[in-house]
């Protein structure tokens, strides 16, 4: 007897404000915004992987999220997405300026051998004692890895097991708690 998944995942998306880097631009994660997404199995994928900001689209802006479970069931949300310009923090009386946390620049990102026929390495800065999450995502979207811990100031180094990967190019995610970053990774057998 063969069971079919004809259940579609339940999409619940949340709403998220979010500030212009100083290059002008931020970049939103789906998978963060629907993560309370839910299904009989899994949610397997969201998409799209990733949604990029600029000074062009600041306001309200409705970004909509595909989730997808295992049989390919598909359901959709919509988040609203403030997007807000970029702001320097601090004042005029010589003191230095506190910049917001800039998308997409987590310091000193490094990820080696690229491409891998194995595992890789994933080398980051942080600049402070923080939580952060790893995500790596196919390119489909789905999520084939999330890993949650606490980084150190200074390097942190992170061993990528990926020798069970199928060959193809994944997404490598890390967020902490001020920073943001992605590094594109090539498998090959």
């Amino acid at each position: 007897m063969t069971t079919k998944d004809n259940l579609a995942p339940t999409a619940v998306c949340e709403n998220t404000t979010v500030q212009l880097g100083a290059n002008g631009t931020v970049t939103v994660y789906p998978a963060d915004l629907a993560a309370d997404s839910f299904d009989n199995c899994s949610v397997w994928s969201y998409s799209p992987i990733a949604k990029v900001y600029t000074t062009a689209k600041l306001g309200n802006k409705n970004l909509t999220n595909t989730v997808k479970d295992w049989s390919g069931n598909a359901a959709t949300c919509v988040s609203v997405v403030m997007v807000q310009a970029y702001a320097n923090l601090g004042d005029s009386n010589g003191r230095d300026n506190e910049k917001l946390p800039l998308a997409n620049n987590l310091a000193a990102l490094s990820l080696y051998p690229n491409p891998t026929k194995g595992d890789a390495t994933l080398v980051f800065q942080l600049p402070t004692e923080e939580n952060f999450v790893l995500r790596v995502f196919d390119m489909h979207g789905r999520m084939v890895l999330s890993r949650e811990a606490i980084g150190t100031e200074g390097e942190n180094v992170l061993q990528l097991e990926m020798a069970n990967a199928a060959t193809g190019v994944y997404l490598i995610e890390i967020q902490s708690e001020s920073l943001k970053g992605q590094k594109r990774l090539v498998v090959q057998r």
